[in-house]
């Protein structure tokens, strides 16, 4: 995945979800991303199922 012309992430590890109601998601571990590149938001939730999220953003984005 490519991002602002950065290779962001690189995985082959990448596990696709699709949940009633939302669109489709790729879901992969911090290991396969480039972390320098996002910013930490203040932004945290929790799904019984998925467990703690945590959101990034890219640059200004």
């Amino acid at each position: 995945m490519r991002a602002e012309g950065n290779l962001l992430v690189c995985t082959g590890n990448a596990s696709e979800r699709h949940e009633t109601g939302y669109m489709w998601h790729e879901y992969f571990t911090c290991v396969y991303v480039q972390m320098d590149l996002l910013t930490t938001l203040e932004t945290k939730t929790h799904c019984p199922f998925k467990g703690e999220m945590i959101f990034y953003s890219l640059g200004d984005k």
